[in-house]
């Protein structure tokens, strides 16, 4: 989000739904199993929230050890070469297979599926977001659980019919705002839900 307090509206995906999505994705396959977690750029705000709610959904789980986190890192840039890097280091330096990689974006999981490869692991539940091509093809294959489509025309309509209502002096209905902390002022926001692909 730009820093900035004139603001008037944020729209943006919800990273609390996609957290809940990908959790529920896996626990519905494999509810006590060991996980790697590969988030986002930890200096990007979306994949800080996406964490805070995988988190979350998974901390009781956790807590009664029906879930062990094996190893969890943001991924610099998003990048899926600097998640093959780090998921190569870990499997190769502790022996641990994991049950479940929770990547944050689609080029990490196809990254993190070519390393698994490597390692004979083929039946690693993975998860993702933005339902790239790749993504599409490495769940036909069997490679990859889930992604999450971000719907884009939705997306793009819902921001023009906003625009257009507020340049005429109409606010978008405050049930369907909520406000974040940019650092300079609480942003009103709206926030579009994605639709996992499985």
């Amino acid at each position: 989000m730009i820093k900035s307090d004139q603001i008037d509206l944020f729209i943006t995906g919800n990273p609390k739904k996609l957290g809940v999505d990908m959790c529920n994705a896996v626990l519905k396959y494999k509810p006590q199993v060991k996980y790697i977690i590969l988030a986002g750029d930890k200096f990007d705000r979306s994949a800080i929230l996406l964490q805070q709610s995988i988190g979350s959904i998974l901390a009781p789980r956790i807590k009664n050890k029906d879930i062990e986190i094996l190893y969890r890192s943001y991924i610099e840039d998003w990048s899926g070469e600097n998640a093959a890097f780090e998921l190569n280091q870990y499997l190769s330096l502790s022996g641990e297979k994991p049950d479940v990689i929770l990547a944050a974006y689609d080029g990490i999981a196809d990254h993190s599926i070519k390393v698994l490869e490597k390692f004979g692991y083929d039946d690693v539940l993975i998860t993702g977001q933005d339902a790239e091509l790749r993504a599409v093809k490495n769940i036909l294959r069997g490679k990859q659980l889930m992604t999450i489509y971000h719907p884009s025309k939705i997306l793009a309509e819902k921001t023009a019919r906003l625009a257009f209502d507020m340049a005429k002096g109409e606010m978008p209905d405050k049930s369907k705002v909520s406000y974040v902390d940019n650092g300079l002022a609480l942003v009103p926001t709206i926030s579009i839900n994605g639709i996992p692909s499985h």
